[in-house]
């Protein structure tokens, strides 16, 4: 897997907060700040362990409540990983 990957993946993450209901300000706020951190990151290379701890603690609030955004959020979460970010 890719950067690519990961930013279509972040765009579908995008797209599915546009669409999701009920998810309250602070936490799509929070999620929307993470998917810039993440883009930041994959811009300068650099390495940040602190977005992979925050994308891990959102799958987990997010998991039960809304599913497609937890599938997203895991498939980022994973390409992250294998590209050792």
């Amino acid at each position: 897997m890719s950067s690519e990957s990961i930013r279509n993946n972040l765009a579908a993450l995008k797209q599915e907060l546009a669409q999701t209901q009920g998810l309250d300000t602070e936490r799509h706020t929070a999620l929307l700040d993470l998917i810039n951190q993440i883009e930041t990151q994959l811009d300068s290379s650099t390495d940040n362990d602190n977005n992979a701890v925050q994308l891990k603690k959102s799958i987990t609030e997010f998991e039960t409540e809304y599913p497609r955004l937890t599938a997203i959020l895991n498939d980022i979460a994973v390409t992250l990983s294998n590209l050792g970010i």
